[in-house]
């Protein structure tokens, strides 16, 4: 459905069928509505027979923390530094779980990150502003009550620790994925909240085109061993993603 309505491009029951992810159509039916919506074929039917995300270990630096937002499951991700600080991607809705790690791992938090400011992903902002040190970050096109905004390929320094902000609009108007690198991991680590998914991305809200444009451009660009961390369902990596997302898979 999202490529349809991005591409506008309907979805012919008399051409099609009757399509239903919990019983996918015949290959040569997938076959036929990749080349309609402009998807990597042989991507489409893999997610249609075998939809379980590539299991992706998450670094020790990395807390995953999933909260509610009506029938969604949200993700934000607490990076803990170095000198026992961490820095906050997004915050979902849950703030208890947030500050709970942040006491039972007694780190202190430094910077919040907004990848964008659709209300799922901030919406405890308010509840943790007392416990930041340092400031909360989001793009210019993505203003936020409290926050400082910044354009785009905006850098940080954290002791040892990277932080680079890529410019990924579309599904937002100004959304921002970061990449932060000087970890103990020895890869890329991505925050893109709803621009990129497991075999997804996220919808065209403002401009389908310039979300898969500006995903091409400023995330696989990354290497192949760059963490993906999105902001909804599994974690995954570029170069699961430049072989199996329908959207950017090679043909």
């Amino acid at each position: 459905m999202k490529a349809s309505r991005g591409r506008q491009k309907a979805i012919e029951e008399s051409e099609f069928g009757v399509l239903d992810e919990k019983s996918p159509p015949d290959e040569s039916v997938l076959l036929r509505l990749a080349k309609h919506l402009g998807l990597n074929s042989r991507a489409l039917v893999r997610l249609a027979y075998d939809p379980i995300p590539a299991e992706v270990s998450c670094p020790k630096e990395v807390h995953l923390i999933p909260s509610s937002w009506h029938s969604m499951v949200v993700n934000s991700y607490l990076v803990v530094m170095p000198d026992a600080s961490a820095l906050l991607f997004d915050t979902g809705t849950d703030a208890r779980k947030i500050l709970d790690l942040l006491d039972r791992h007694r780190l202190f938090l430094r910077d919040v990150f907004i990848t964008h400011n659709h209300s799922d992903h901030i919406a405890c902002l308010d509840q943790i502003v007392d416990r930041i040190s340092g400031h909360i970050w989001t793009g210019v096109q993505e203003p936020v009550p409290g926050a400082r905004t910044f354009q785009p390929n905006h850098h940080w320094q954290f002791g040892p620790v990277h932080v680079q902000s890529r410019s990924t609009w579309g599904h937002s108007k100004g959304g921002s994925t970061y990449v932060v690198t000087g970890l103990m991991s020895d890869f890329p680590l991505a925050f893109p909240g709803d621009a990129l998914f497991a075999g997804s991305m996220g919808g065209g809200k403002i401009s389908f085109q310039a979300a898969i444009e500006s995903n091409q451009r400023e995330l696989f660009s990354l290497p192949d061993s760059t963490i993906i961390f999105p902001g909804h369902g599994a974690i995954t990596t570029i170069g699961h993603e430049r072989q199996w997302n329908p959207f950017f898979a090679h043909p």
